[in-house]
């Protein structure tokens, strides 16, 4: 008898065995859908946070670039004033430093005449500098 009880037992066995792994099968068959779902729940929640991510650093970049442009701007125009300053200080300096050299020739020119007589009139007095009377005087 012991094996008809051993045989029934191995079926009770076999029976709670096959119960379990259909129990086991029909639950995870009611979560598959459950844990797709959840899956697909992360995995849009993940794109739209790489997608929000990649906008504020696009949107980032974009006004960076932006901003260096503007300053590059300012640098230019700042750069643009400061040459044309520059060119119109040199024309001033250029223009002083012509009249300084034009009235420094006209002095030259009044003392050399001065000292050797007015060539203009006529009359070339020429003075030996170590005598107090004319050079060519008649008398």
């Amino acid at each position: 008898m012991a094996s008809n009880n051993q045989s029934f037992q191995a079926g009770q066995a076999e029976g709670w065995t096959e119960e379990q792994t259909r129990n086991m099968t029909d639950a995870a068959r009611q979560k598959a859908p459950e844990a797709k779902d959840k899956t697909l729940e992360t995995a849009e929640a993940t794109k739209a946070k790489t997608h929000e991510m990649t906008e504020t650093a696009k949107h980032k970049t974009e006004e960076a670039a932006q901003a260096a442009r503007d300053k590059s701007g300012q640098t230019t125009d700042a750069t643009h004033q400061m040459v044309l300053e520059t060119k119109d200080q040199t024309a001033r300096i250029m223009q002083e430093t012509g009249e300084k050299v034009k009235n420094m020739a006209q002095e030259a020119a009044e003392t050399a005449k001065n000292m050797f007589g007015n060539a203009g009139s006529g009359e070339a007095e020429t003075k030996n500098p170590t005598d107090d009377s004319p050079a060519d005087d008649k008398h």
